[in-house]
């Protein structure tokens, strides 16, 4: 067996591993609600990029990401803060 990193590749098997993993392991301990609350389904069916896979893309080339000027920074900033938010509210 071969264990490598989690890659953006990996976003959408992983993020399903994940919901189906919390959905069907957990469902005799916690409500529907509290299942779609820790995993919720819609994150499933986003389409595009997700600003996971951006940071990560981020992270993984952090010289070629680099933000080169403050609007730029900011942009980052705001990503991760957005990001940073949305898994916070899941997580209430």
């Amino acid at each position: 067996m071969r264990i490598r990193p989690c890659t953006a590749r990996d976003a959408a098997s992983t993020a399903r591993l994940f919901f189906e993993a919390v959905h069907e392991s957990c469902a005799g301990d916690y409500t529907p609600a509290q299942l779609d609350a820790w995993a919720p389904a819609a994150q499933l069916a986003a389409d595009g990029p997700r600003d996971e896979d951006r940071i990560l893309e981020i992270g993984r080339a952090w010289e070629e990401h680099r933000p080169a000027d403050d609007a730029a920074r900011q942009e980052l900033v705001d990503l991760l803060l957005t990001w940073s938010e949305r898994v916070l509210a899941t997580c209430r």
